[in-house]
């Protein structure tokens, strides 16, 4: 699949507690939910808010055969994202059991 956008996909995991050294009313910061590396200048997405989100294995096709859908895993289940909405405030999280690989729906 080529995509004529580079778009660097991040999967971003984050801690449950909070770090002792802290005060108690300072919480973590989430990262924003897309960024531009300043050294590379490729814009990063981040997909997930949900911690212990995680790409594919990396044998595993994590695309759909026509490359319009993006399959992760996330605590709650697999989760498929519309590669065309990567990033835009249509961007929405779909959790599903399984994805068939003819008809592309969630089983």
């Amino acid at each position: 699949m080529r995509l004529t956008a580079h778009v660097w996909l991040c999967f971003a995991c984050f801690a449950s507690g909070v770090d002792a050294q802290l005060p108690a009313n300072t919480l973590p910061q989430l990262p924003p939910r897309q960024w531009t590396d300043i050294e590379t200048g490729h814009r990063i997405v981040r997909l997930s808010d949900e911690g212990g989100s995680a790409t594919l294995y990396f044998h595993d096709t994590a695309y759909s055969q026509e490359g319009d859908k993006f399959i992760f895993n996330t605590p709650s289940g697999l989760a498929v994202l519309e590669v065309a909405a990567i990033g835009t405030p249509s961007q929405k999280i779909q959790i599903l059991l399984a994805m068939s690989a003819t008809t592309r729906k969630p089983l």
